[in-house]
């Protein structure tokens, strides 16, 4: 493994412990919205990651880092198997790892296509987050009858805008060369 795929890979398990110090049960979602909230974070915190890989990355070496990349939602589900699921809602199923795994490839691949366009990661992750919200509008408001939607959507958006306030913050932590500790998620961004 060559040292910048290395440094890829630690900025990407990086990522998966700011999604282990900062789960989204505060905002009271159902089974299958939170299984999208969380998809979502890990997606778009996965995102921030791979940005700051490229970033760091040669020209040359950004075919090498795809590879690394591609492992994210294995790295995922395998986190949260094991970090994960006993901190977050008792309700998720068995198939919650594979269902949270497949929801953040999404992000992560729609990052990288964004990157050939230049555009600022703020806006990459928002739109994310929208392409997300849009493919998965029934998931979010799938446990919930018809005056409930309108509140769980509420919910999910809010949940999105804290999942792109924290991959941002994520980011340039990557970018200072802090490693990622839960108290900075205890005392705040």
């Amino acid at each position: 493994m060559k040292p910048i795929q290395e440094r890829a890979e630690l900025a990407l398990v990086q990522g998966l412990r700011c999604v282990q110090y900062r789960p989204p049960n505060h905002f009271g979602l159902k089974p299958r919205a939170y299984s999208c909230a969380l998809g979502l974070r890990y997606g778009l915190i996965g995102a921030a990651a791979a940005s700051y890989s490229l970033e760091i990355a040669d020209p040359v070496d950004e075919r090498d880092l795809q590879s690394v990349f591609r492992y994210w939602p294995l790295m995922v589900a395998e986190h949260f198997k094991t970090e994960m699921s006993f901190r977050v809602a008792p309700q998720l199923d068995e198939l919650a790892p594979a269902t949270i795994a497949r929801l953040s490839s999404g992000p992560i691949k729609l990052c990288l296509a964004l990157r050939k366009q230049f555009l600022p990661l703020t806006r990459v992750l928002e739109i994310g987050a929208e392409v997300f919200h849009r493919d998965h509008r029934s998931d979010v408001t799938a446990d919930h009858w018809l005056f409930g939607k309108t509140h769980a959507e509420k919910l999910f958006r809010d949940a999105s805008a804290e999942s792109i306030r924290f991959a941002n913050c994520f980011f340039e932590r990557q970018r200072a060369g802090l490693d990622e500790v839960s108290e900075i998620a205890l005392l705040g961004e």
